[in-house]
Parts: C-alpha cells; sequence; structure tokens
C-alpha cells in the first residue's frame, strides 16, 4: 500500500481501529498477533505511519478481511436503532458494521431492481411520498392505516412484512448482524432509498423480528429514520412514536379487548396472555401491557405470568416459548437468481447475495430448486 495520499492513510489506520475494536482485541495483543511492536502499532492507528504490506497481510488474517477492505470508507448512514446505546468499542464497531453491511446489501437490491424491473429510486421515492401522505391523512391514524395495508382478506399477516414493505417502496434487507447489538434499524440511503434492516441471527426469535419490523415502519411512514433528531427529547419523542406505532399496529386496543372477552372463563391468566400472543404473533410483554393499559388487571401482571410460565417449564424471559411463526422468504432471491442466469451478475455476487456457496447455486440451479 506504498505510495498513498494523506487521506488513504487516515482511512486505513481508521479501519485499523474498527476491525481490530471488531475482533475485540486489545492494541497490545494485536500488535503480537501481527509481529509488531505495541508502540508501533498504536502509530499505525493514530496515523502517524504506514506498516508494510506483509504486516497488513497478518492483520487481515487476523481480522478475515481482505485487503480491499482497509480502504473502504467508515461512513454510514444515520440511523434510528431500536436499541443503541453501545456498551464498548467492539459493540460500538459492531453496530457500524451492521449498518455498512445493510447500505451495501441495499445498494446491491437497488442494482437488482433497476436492472431487472426497472425500478428506480425516484419512483419508489415517489410512491412511498404517496404512502406516507395517505397513512398521516388516515383519520384513526397511521397504524390503523398500515394494519389495514398488511390485512389481505381480512386477516393480518405480519410474517409478510417485507413482501408488503417492497410494495411501499421499501427496500428491506433481513441478514445476521455482527453481534447482538440491535434487532434492526431503518435508515434513509441516496443510492437505495428507504431501508429496513432486520436481524435474522438465530438468537432473535420470529417475534422480535416482526416487532423490530413494526418498530422501524413506524420511523419510516413518519419520516424519523435518520439518527440525528437535533437533541435527546426530539430523539425520545420520535422513538415513542415509532413504539406506540409498533403497539397499534400489531395489537389494536380494541381487538384487544375483544379477544379478551371472547376467551373461555376457565383458562388462567396467564393461558389468556399466552393465546392472544399466539392469536396475534406478538410478543408476550406487548400483551402485558395492554392488559395493565385497559385495567384488566393492575396488580402483580407481569410477575404472576412470568411465574406462572416457569410452573409450565418456560424459564426464558422475556419470551417464555418460541411463536409458532415463519417470516416470508426474502423478496429479493428469486431476483438476484433470475439476473444470474440472465447473466447480470457473476455466480459469486449471486453467493454473496444469498449467502450460500457457488457450488450449492450451481446445484439448485441444475435441480431448479433453491434450498
Amino acid at each position: 500500500m506504498e505510495g498513498l495520499d494523506n487521506n488513504s492513510r487516515a482511512l486505513v489506520a481508521c479501519n485499523l481501529r474498527h476491525y481490530r475494536a471488531l475482533c475485540g482485541l486489545s492494541q497490545a495483543r494485536m500488535a503480537q498477533l501481527i509481529g509488531l511492536k505495541p508502540l508501533a502499532y498504536g502509530k499505525a492507528e493514530r496515523g502517524e505511519s504506514l506498516p508494510r504490506d506483509g504486516i497488513l497481510e497478518k492483520f487481515c488474517e487476523v481480522a478475515r478481511i481482505k485487503m480491499e477492505n482497509l480502504l473502504e470508507s467508515l461512513d454510514v448512514p444515520s440511523v434510528s436503532f431500536l436499541h443503541n446505546k453501545p456498551k464498548s468499542a467492539r459493540e460500538e464497531a459492531e453496530l457500524i458494521e451492521s449498518v455498512r453491511l445493510a447500505a451495501k446489501r441495499a445498494r446491491d437490491i437497488r442494482f437488482l431492481l433497476e436492472t431487472m424491473e426497472k425500478r428506480t429510486v425516484e419512483a419508489d421515492r415517489r410512491r412511498l411520498a404517496k404512502i406516507r401522505h395517505l397513512a398521516m391523512e388516515n383519520h384513526g391514524g397511521m397504524a390503523e392505516w398500515a394494519r389495514k395495508r398488511f390485512s389481505p382478506c381480512d386477516t393480518f399477516s405480519p410474517e409478510r412484512f417485507p413482501e408488503f414493505l417492497d410494495g411501499f417502496g421499501i427496500i428491506v434487507c433481513c441478514f445476521p448482524f455482527r453481534g447482538d447489538g440491535t434487532d434492526g434499524f431503518a435508515f434513509e440511503d441516496g443510492e437505495a432509498g428507504s431501508v429496513i434492516a432486520v436481524n435474522t441471527a438465530e438468537t432473535v426469535t420470529w417475534e422480535k423480528r416482526i416487532e423490530t419490523f413494526a418498530h422501524e415502519i413506524g420511523h419510516v411512514l413518519a419520516g424519523t429514520t435518520d439518527g440525528d433528531h437535533g437533541s435527546k427529547r426530539c430523539g425520545d419523542k420520535a422513538e415513542n412514536a415509532a413504539v406506540e406505532f409498533y403497539r397499534d399496529l400489531l395489537l389494536p386496543v380494541e381487538l384487544f379487548r375483544e379477544q379478551w372477552r371472547s376467551l373461555p372463563a376457565f383458562l388462567t391468566f396467564a393461558q389468556r396472555v399466552y393465546q392472544v400472543r399466539e392469536w396475534n404473533k406478538v410478543p408476550a410483554r406487548l400483551v402485558l401491557y395492554r392488559v395493565e393499559e385497559t385495567g384488566v388487571r393492575t396488580r402483580n401482571v407481569y410477575k404472576d405470568y412470568y411465574a406462572a410460565m416457569q410452573r409450565m417449564g418456560y424459564t426464558e424471559k422475556p419470551e417464555p416459548a418460541p411463536l409458532t411463526v415463519r417470516m416470508a422468504s426474502d423478496p429479493y432471491e428469486a431476483l438476484a437468481l433470475r439476473a444470474f442466469e440472465d447473466g447480470v451478475i457473476s455466480l459469486s455476487k449471486c453467493a454473496e447475495f444469498l449467502g450460500k456457496r457457488p457450488k450449492d447455486i450451481l446445484f439448485a440451479k441444475r435441480e431448479n430448486v433453491l434450498a
């Protein structure tokens, strides 16, 4: 990497800090692993000197990245996180990396949409602007309007959020994030448009993914995806509005009252909560919130529920048992396969997009089945 200008050297230094933090290593430990003195490595991270290529190659081996990654920008879109209080340098680096990956994936999706379906970012922005206007003009509120749109045949279908949101002109990115610092976020990207990203790591339950989708839809429709709200007060107001939207979208108060009254009298309190939870595919804490809000029960609501679930053999909190729900598949997988078959993207790019091995894609193509 000799002959780099000052800006490029500064970028390498920033990436050295970023990827070391992602690895959860101290400067001294990283220096030891790549065969450099701690003092010299510290200078490299501060941009005061640039290690020779051999040392940088060792760094890339430890960090499991390519050399060209050291010259990639760390600038990411400003986002509103559902949980965005990094507890360490590593968690902060993981959040940045998740946003970087989401932005990259969103731009790849936009390329596919423009190439294969002639769907431009300008057209999607016009579509979303119209949807925002309709939602805000609805007398029952944005959540009521959105719930009707997500209810084909009068059946609310949150598991089909990815499919519906694509119809709104919103790009959906579902992939395993780096770390567990956040379950999802939304942002505006100059190239891709409006984006919602949801963490599909095994540690994120299906009901949590649905909750995250609903929360971020609230941010997108309200136009509050930018993480910089100007002040903490404005930020809290935007976040509270998104939370209220998610509650009204997934479990409206009147629907909760109607379902609660319809339950058989012989059911225990915990069984009632569990049944409403299953009917609506929502987290138990949302049902418990409605229980308190409507005055159905006012004392020891959470304590009694979790104690009862523990007696039934469920010990994990806040969701003692997994929901029987599966989200719809990524709406862009078929598009990526078609682009590969038409020669628009390479096999390696298709494999990267789908998160599969190239040979598995070739096998699926031969068998005409995508596992």
